[in-house]
């Protein structure tokens, strides 16, 4: 196949909805095809073509879009209807079917253009300096240049704030709890809610504490046993603590260090799933699952939507009061999504709907600065 019937392909299935993110990277010729500025510009006027059934969307040159720690994450491509600007399309490498968001209306402007053009308003932005399109959140963009951003909600800040943010305090910092949610809310979904099982009661009973075994030890408490004669059976009793010491062994938890009595476990997010598995099958439950290093709100919301149950697993920059930064891994899980921010800002952020392993279902932030690390597990039926 040729790179031109590739591309439209490609775009032809972004514009139908019928391609996922990792398809969008398929193999050409058995190379992979990277996301290059002529690749963009290439998908941007075939997508136009097909939404619009026209050729008269002409695309312009990608501009490069970047995301809160300057990395590059895509491209914004402007489109000129008869010399007239005429909409946008944002493809974002994060999201899960590439198209982050787009515009083919005739006199729309594009976001980095908009936001160049507010320049004027502010004596310490210029519109004739170099700036950077920056992609805060999908909702949130902001034009970087020096040590100010203009965001599109008007507001000017520092770039050494927003793009490098410190290490957080606790885990704390990234949570939101779920019984008092008063945000604007853009969109909310749960699954099927997880069991509660707090740590306290863990090394009461156990006198070990691993947050990925507890964080299993939850859903298959939440899992229907596989039997219509048993129908109020879930897979296993939230007080059957032997199941947890099954659960250990099964994910290759292994001892890290030893306090007041209590062994502290860590977990390999790799040995999660297979774990969880052979744990099923031991009860006459088959499951499968599957894992990605970059885990997506689109997926999380489509197992919620599912009723299947997932893991978020992310390593974080830690400082303690001294200032000491270690990094600190954590594992929970997850049942539904939300995408919200503070009322009237016009800011939001995603979230992912967990249980946090220790007594407490919140809302956690899917992106932040903070993480070292993120590892998303999904099962399914």
């Amino acid at each position: 196949m040729d790179r031109r019937s590739f591309l439209k392909t490609i775009a032809f299935a972004l514009a139908s909805g019928f391609i996922t993110r990792d398809k969008a990277y398929a193999l050409e010729l058995d190379d992979y095809v990277a996301l290059s500025p002529a690749i963009a510009k290439e998908i941007a006027e075939v997508f136009a073509a097909q939404m619009t059934n026209c050729g008269d969307y002409i695309a312009q040159e990608p501009i490069e879009m970047f995301d809160d720690a300057y990395n590059l994450v895509g491209y914004e491509v402007d489109y000129l209807v008869d010399g007239s600007p005429s909409g946008y399309v944002l493809l974002d490498s994060r999201e899960y079917n590439l198209i982050a968001r787009y515009s083919l209306s005739k006199g729309s402007m594009g976001i980095h253009a908009a936001l160049n053009k507010r320049c004027s308003q502010y004596n310490q932005i210029s519109e004739r300096s170099p700036s950077r399109l920056v992609s805060i959140n999908p909702l949130s963009f902001a034009l970087g240049q020096n040590d100010l951003m203009l965001c599109n909600d008007g507001s000017l800040i520092s770039p050494r704030v927003q793009m490098k943010s410190p290490p957080i305090s606790s885990w704390d910092q990234l949570m939101v709890p779920s019984s008092s949610l008063d945000y604007d809310i853009q969109d909310i979904c749960y699954g099927n809610i997880v069991a509660q099982l707090d740590i306290a009661t863990v090394e009461d009973k156990l006198s070990r504490y691993a947050c990925g075994v507890s964080a299993l030890y939850c859903i298959a408490a939440t899992l229907p046993y596989p039997s219509y004669s048993a129908f109020n059976r879930f897979l296993i009793n939230l007080d059957d603590y032997a199941q947890y010491r099954t659960l250990w062994s099964l994910t290759r938890t292994y001892v890290t260090h030893v306090s007041g009595g209590i062994s502290y476990g860590m977990t390999n997010f790799n040995d999660l799933g297979p774990g969880f598995k052979s744990f099923c099958q031991e009860h006459q439950r088959t499951i499968g699952f599957w894992s990605e290093s970059d885990p997506q709100y689109s997926t999380y919301r489509a197992q919620a939507l599912d009723g299947t149950h997932s893991l978020f697993c992310a390593v974080v920059n830690v400082a303690d009061k001294n200032g000491n930064v270690t990094q600190s891994g954590h594992i929970m899980a997850a049942d539904g999504v939300a995408c919200f921010g503070p009322k009237g800002t016009g800011i939001s952020d995603q979230y992912i709907h967990v249980y946090d392993g220790w007594n407490s279902h919140v809302f956690i932030r899917k992106n932040h600065s903070a993480y070292t690390n993120k590892f998303g597990v999904y099962f399914t039926k």
